[in-house]
């Protein structure tokens, strides 16, 4: 109940947030600076599909004002009247249905969330189909840049944006968003508002098809396109506003009585999916306090041998080296650890074997190192962050659950403190021999593995459930020379991550801040000089 009170609160004080001037001065800014972007997309190109079942026709005229002008080139939007009773909704319908870009269609009862989309989907005639709830908004420019995106990428399977939210006419709570990342995704369907998917795969793939899916059927699209070997496409613009009132779940995530087994059944599919699936239970996350966010946990059965390591202060090549290759023969992973650093629980292991084998690609595992204030020193890293290689969530308490609550899911980073973390034994003996002769101390492993890992395509993830308290920060004493070798090495990376939106500012002062390129190239001199 700690947990949801929080969020409550984060809640309250985001909403306050947003009525300040440095979300609205961006906004503006960013509005002005789009109108030189992008092309009249090619007819025939998008299919914007609604359905609307007795939507508040303030709502309503405030989408179609939105979207209207956009279809002059060609676009179209397929809307449905889905069983709609209230008078004033079916008269805003009717008199939509007579623009010559709106294909109204009716039902005769209300076909659900699911039925209505499906018929949408098959009534479509665009390439890609963008599903728009009735009572959002679009901003102006959305149509022409998701035109020029397209083409720019070759026309990818499936493309999201994004997003912020409107409660009247303010702005607010913008989710600035990392590229792809399919550990974030089953955890948070991250990737909705705004989305587009190519309408021939979605109608191969049964779209819209599975009835359990109602109170998610976006998050049921997305991973039917990821089973399918699809990996989205991210346009780094807000495009969407999601409107903000009593009945939405953007107000309150049980306002539907169906999300909880909706989730259930849409993940518990993508579970079934996954090779042995069985080691696997799907439950609610404990850090949420009963809304429904769920945790993948690994069972604690068919485990791999751990090889344990607790990292000297000196020389770290040879006795990384031999843990690597012990753990290699037995067939289990090493488990890295630093002095005088107390692991919470015993869950850890089987939580990185569980992540290793829901991702294969996944080579390293870390989580939050806290101290005795119960305030993180370590989480998730990414480059061009702090120093150059830094944690955005540093200095916050455990009961906080950080930017989009991304604290308490796991997600891919670029780098995780080694204090307390389980790395693959073949990639650190590849890590190790790659490296060379350059500095290698403790305090910088986390980051030099993750350096090696994103050259190597491999994934590193930071997970809430792998969690240690140690009473020294390792990241005010790393050693400046290893700092500078670090910088040297990973220059090309600095501040071009995917796994964290540049808008959220990658140094501490200007964490979750707009920032500006001159910004971050004088920072990463300072860097350099330092």
């Amino acid at each position: 109940m700690r947990a949801a009170a929080h969020l409550l609160r984060r809640a309250a004080a985001w909403l306050r947030a947003g009525s300040r001037e440095p979300y609205e001065a961006f906004r503006r800014e960013r509005l002005a600076q789009r109108r030189a972007g992008g092309a009249t997309p090619e007819p025939g190109l998008l299919s914007f599909v609604t359905t609307a079942w007795d939507t508040d026709p303030g709502f309503l005229r405030v989408l179609a004002d939105s979207l209207l002008p956009q279809l002059a080139s060609g676009q179209e939007w397929v809307l449905l009247d889905n069983g709609s009773s209230a008078a004033p909704t079916r008269a805003l319908l009717a008199e939509l249905g007579r623009n010559r870009h709106v294909r109204l269609l009716r039902a005769g009862q209300n076909l659900g969330i699911i039925g209505g989309m499906r018929r949408c989907l098959e009534a479509a005639r665009g390439r890609y189909v963008v599903p728009v709830d009735s009572d959002d908004y679009l901003y102006p420019d959305c149509a022409r840049l998701l035109g020029a995106f397209v083409r720019e990428r070759q026309f990818p399977a499936l493309l999201y944006t994004d997003e912020d939210k409107r409660d009247g006419e303010r702005f607010f709570e913008a989710y600035f968003k990392p590229d792809w990342d399919p550990v974030l995704f089953v955890n948070s369907c991250y990737i909705a508002h705004l989305c587009a998917f190519e309408r021939a795969r979605a109608l191969e793939l049964g779209v819209y098809g599975d009835a359990r899916a109602e109170g998610c059927h976006d998050w049921d699209t997305y991973l039917r396109f990821y089973g399918a070997g699809h990996a989205p496409a991210h346009l780094p613009e807000v495009l969407y506003s999601w409107r903000v009132h009593a009945q939405s779940t953007s107000a309150h995530i049980n306002s539907k009585d169906y999300i909880q087994r909706s989730h259930e059944a849409v993940l518990g599919g993508f579970l079934a999916a996954r090779p042995h699936a069985g080691r696997f239970s799907l439950e609610l996350s404990p850090l949420f306090g009963g809304t429904p966010d769920r945790w993948f946990r690994r069972r604690r059965v068919d485990p791999r041998p751990i090889t344990g390591l607790r990292l000297p202060a000196g020389p770290l090549a040879g006795p990384l080296r031999a843990a690597a290759e012990s753990a290699q023969r037995a067939g289990g992973l090493v488990h890295l650890v630093g002095e005088n650093v107390r692991p919470a629980g015993d869950e850890w292991s089987w939580e990185a074997l569980g992540l290793m084998e829901l991702f294969p690609d996944c080579v390293l595992v870390g989580g939050r190192i806290y101290g005795a204030d119960r305030r993180v020193h370590a989480a998730s890293a990414y480059f061009g962050f702090g120093w150059g290689c830094g944690y955005p969530d540093r200095g916050r308490g455990l009961g906080d659950p950080g930017f989009f609550a991304q604290m308490w899911k796991q997600h891919s980073v670029d780098a995780v403190s080694v204090q307390h973390a389980v790395v693959e034994p073949a990639f650190l003996l590849d890590a190790l021999e790659r490296h060379g002769d350059r500095p290698l101390g403790r305090e910088l492993l986390g980051a030099w593995l993750g350096l090696h890992a994103r050259r190597g395509g491999r994934r590193v993830v930071y997970t809430p459930f792998l969690e240690a308290e140690c009473d020294h920060d390792w990241e005010d004493s790393a050693p400046a020379d290893e700092k500078r070798a670090f910088l040297d090495a990973a220059r090309e990376l600095l501040g071009r991550t995917p796994l964290l939106s540049p808008r959220l500012g990658l140094w501490p002062d200007a964490a979750y801040q707009p920032v500006r390129d001159a910004a971050r190239a004088a920072h990463l001199a300072r860097l350099k000089a330092a």
